[in-house]
C-alpha cells in the first residue's frame, strides 16, 4: 500500500495497468545521502513482490504522480543473548542492519520481563552506531532485559527486536559475619546441666548471607543453633566452675566470624 503526493492510497491488483495513478512504477529505497536508488522497474506484480521481500523491508514506488518522501522504518535487528562481562557489565550484540541509510540503533533496557517500550517516547539507554554495546554500571546479581531497534537517517525507528535477558555476576564475599551472644551475660551465674544460649548474627551489606551459627563450651565441639540472624541453642555444662562460651557464625561464602568469649559460673 502506498500514498501519492496528494495522500491518496494506492495498491492496485494489476501493477501493469495502474498503481495509484502510475502506469510504470519503480521500486526504490533511500540512500544515506538522501537520494533514491532504483531497485527494479517492472510491470509485473511478481517481480515487484520479489524486490520488496528480497531485502526484508518495505520500499516505496516512484513513478508518474508519485511522491516518495515517506517510507517505513528499518527492518528488525535480531538481538542475541547478552554475555556477562562481570558484576556490573553485560555485553550486547545483534545482527547488523545492512540498509544503506541506517544511522544508529536504539537499545532499550528493563528490569522486568515484558517491559514496555514505546518507540519515539521511551528513551533508550544507548544509541550505538555499531551492532554491539557494553552496558556498564549495572547492579551485581541482577537480571536485565533488552530490546533493540534500528534507526535510519530520517529518524524512522524500526520494529523492536525480541526481548533478551542477561544476569550480572555476584560480588565476591570475603568479609566474615558478626555474631554476638546476648544471653547469658558475661560472668553470669548459671545452674549445672542444660543451658540456653542465644544471640544475633549479621553479614556485611551485600554479602552472601548467614548460613549457620554454632556455640562451643570451653574447647568442646560446636553445637549448631536454631536460626541465623536471631538464634538459640541448648548446651550442657555438667561440672562446677567457670566455663567459656563462644559462638561461631558462617556465611554462605564460607567465611567464619567468632563472638567475644562469654564466661559463666556454675
Amino acid at each position: 500500500m502506498f500514498k501519492d503526493r496528494n495522500g491518496i492510497v494506492g495498491g492496485g491488483g494489476s501493477v501493469g495497468g495502474s498503481v495509484g495513478g502510475s502506469t510504470n512504477p519503480q521500486i526504490a529505497y533511500a540512500q544515506s545521502n538522501g537520494s533514491w536508488l532504483p531497485v527494479q522497474s517492472s510491470t509485473s506484480t511478481i517481480a515487484i513482490h520479489t524486490a520488496l521481500t528480497r531485502t526484508g523491508k518495505i520500499f516505496y514506488m516512484a513513478g508518474s504522480g508519485w511522491n516518495i518522501n515517506n517510507r517505513n522504518g528499518p527492518y528488525t535487528a535480531r538481538l542475541l543473548d547478552p554475555g556477562t562481562a562481570g558484576r556490573t557489565q553485560l555485553n550486547l550484540a545483534w545482527t547488523a542492519n545492512i540498509e544503506p541509510d541506517i544511522n544508529h540503533y536504539n537499545v532499550y533496557r528493563g528490569t522486568v520481563s515484558g517491559f514496555t517500550v514505546t518507540p519515539g517516547t521511551t528513551l533508550p539507554v544507548a544509541a550505538p552506531t555499531t551492532n554491539s554495546y557494553m552496558n556498564t554500571g549495572l547492579t551485581p546479581s541482577t537480571t536485565y532485559y533488552y530490546r533493540v531497534a534500528a534507526v535510519d537517517n530520517a529518524g524512522n525507528i524500526g520494529t523492536l527486536s525480541d526481548e533478551r535477558s542477561g544476569t550480572t555476576t555476584s560480588v565476591a564475599d570475603t568479609i566474615a559475619p558478626i555474631v554476638t551472644i546476648t544471653n547469658p551475660k558475661n560472668n553470669a551465674k548459671v545452674p549445672s546441666g542444660n543451658l540456653t544460649v542465644s544471640g544475633t548474627s549479621q553479614d556485611n551489606t551485600g554479602g552472601s548471607g548467614i548460613n549457620n551459627v554454632a556455640v562451643q563450651v570451653d574447647s568442646g565441639i560446636y553445637v549448631t543453633a536454631t536460626g541465623t540472624t536471631s538464634w538459640s541453642v541448648i548446651v550442657n555444662i555438667p561440672t562446677r566452675g567457670t566455663h567459656r562460651l563462644t559462638a561461631r557464625s558462617q556465611d554462605n561464602a564460607g567465611n567464619f566470624g567468632f563472638s567475644k568469649t562469654i564466661n559463666v559460673r556454675v
